[in-house]
């Protein structure tokens, strides 16, 4: 399975393996123009040296980010595979400078290798997390804070390390208005068709799931948000309802959106929501017919799907409107007196000629191995997680799995938490 630098552990990662990774990561062997370019989550730097430590820093107090060592770039874009010398561990070396230069220390983990072609040479992957603190740089008569901007690292200038310094002391307000906007929205977003159709019964089974931006500075709601809310949801999802079978209403208020589908054949509903605080919501039925015929069941690949198709709308809505930042994940699901099904219950259309389409049968096959035991489970589950939009749309799997590992315990099943981020992986295939 190939390496993901953004998301797997270093520990158990092999010196030629990360090495092998590395070429892949870069593209060293294709043109200059398909390889990666250096932006807010990644740098290059041929040499370990104080603008490493800038850069260390200000991954620290932006999105957090990927840091290559031993490798030179051209035009912000990797150029060659050089190495460092060091007799030594490399990454000895780089951990006793972060600590020596910064404090309070950033969280890092750090991954090296040998250069097989150039013996004593080696090569690191730093990989930075975003602080909850400010991490100054130390050095005597240097710039102490910095900051990431586009694909540099900046000394903090007044305005920035007021922000700075406000945004880290009010987190813990930030995440209080977090939390009631996310209660606030899982009494207000319901089936409302469902719940008129079903009464006095209710609705038997459904899934919500609520992004809520951390810092976003709003939305100004008009027409031209709303189409543009519009489009990102037909893109994502038009191939999983059946789209001309629907029929589709719009509600609107002051300070949100809604676009509601409903399908009379088998009385599924789906709504949208999104707000002025850049909130976007998604809740639809979660009954979906058993693989025997036999009654019904939910679906973890559909689950699975319909979270990664709604994490692309809110990443695109988001940096339209210029957010780059974190969100609160909530996922919230019901299912009443339902089976447990693992594969993709709904067929998604796709062109037979992609190279991807083969993805799927994977996708299904990763998570019916990823199922160690299985229960017959009636039950309310709720999953949270920190999704950044920063981050490629690549290293989200790791925060879907661990999300879909918790519904699954707190519905009384188990899985194999590796092979549910093996699914993931190959299901964002597809839904990039």
């Amino acid at each position: 399975m190939a390496v993901d630098f953004y998301k797997d552990d270093y520990s158990r990662l092999d010196g030629p393996g990360i090495f092998r990774a590395i070429e892949a990561f870069t593209r060293i062997s294709e043109p200059i123009a398909v390889r990666p370019r250096e932006s807010f989550v990644l740098d290059f730097k041929e040499e370990w040296g104080e603008k490493a430590l800038h850069t260390v820093s200000g991954f620290a107090h932006t999105f957090g980010g990927l840091l290559f060592v031993g490798v030179s770039e051209k035009d912000a874009q990797p150029n060659q595979l050089v190495g460092i010398e060091s007799v030594g561990e490399l990454k000895t070396s780089i951990a006793s400078s972060i600590a020596t230069n910064i404090s309070p220390t950033p969280p890092y983990e750090i991954a090296e290798c040998n250069h097989p072609d150039t013996p004593g040479r080696k090569l690191a992957v730093v990989r930075v997390r975003p602080g909850h603190q400010i991490h100054y740089y130390t050095k005597k008569g240097a710039h102490p804070i910095y900051i990431r901007n586009e694909d540099e690292s900046r000394p903090a200038d007044a305005a920035q390390l007021r922000s700075l310094i406000e945004r880290k002391t009010s987190a813990a307000l930030r995440q209080s208005q977090v939390a009631d906007r996310v209660n606030a929205l899982r009494v207000s977003v319901q089936l409302s068709k469902t719940a008129e159709i079903e009464r006095p019964a209710g609705i038997p089974s459904a899934m919500q799931v609520i992004l809520s931006p951390f810092d976003h500075p709003g939305l100004t709601l008009d027409s031209t948000v709303e189409q543009q809310f519009r489009a990102l949801i037909n893109r994502n999802f038009a191939s999983r309802h059946r789209d001309g079978e629907c029929k589709k209403e719009e509600e609107r208020w002051l300070d949100w959106y809604e676009w509601r589908w409903f399908r009379s054949s088998d009385r599924h509903e789906s709504v949208w929501r999104v707000t002025s605080c850049g909130d976007v919501v998604y809740m639809r039925q979660a009954r979906v017919p058993s693989t025997d015929g036999k009654g019904l069941a939910w679906s973890l690949g559909d689950t699975i799907a319909d979270l990664l198709f709604l994490l692309g709308v809110a990443r695109a809505l988001w940096k339209r409107s210029g957010y780059y930042g974190e969100a609160q994940l909530v996922v919230n699901l019901s299912v009443d007196q339902l089976r447990l099904r693992t594969d993709l219950a709904t067929e998604i259309s796709l062109d037979p000629a992609r190279e991807d389409v083969w993805a799927i049968v994977d996708f299904n096959l990763a998570l019916r191995n990823s199922i160690i035991t299985e229960f017959q489970g009636s039950n309310i589950a709720s999953a949270t997680s920190i999704f950044s939009s920063e981050l490629p749309y690549e290293a989200a799997a790791d925060g879907i799995a661990i999300v879909m590992n918790q519904l699954l315990r707190s519905l009384k099943h188990a899985a194999d938490l590796t092979m549910l981020r093996s699914a993931v992986d190959h299901f964002l295939r597809v839904a990039r």
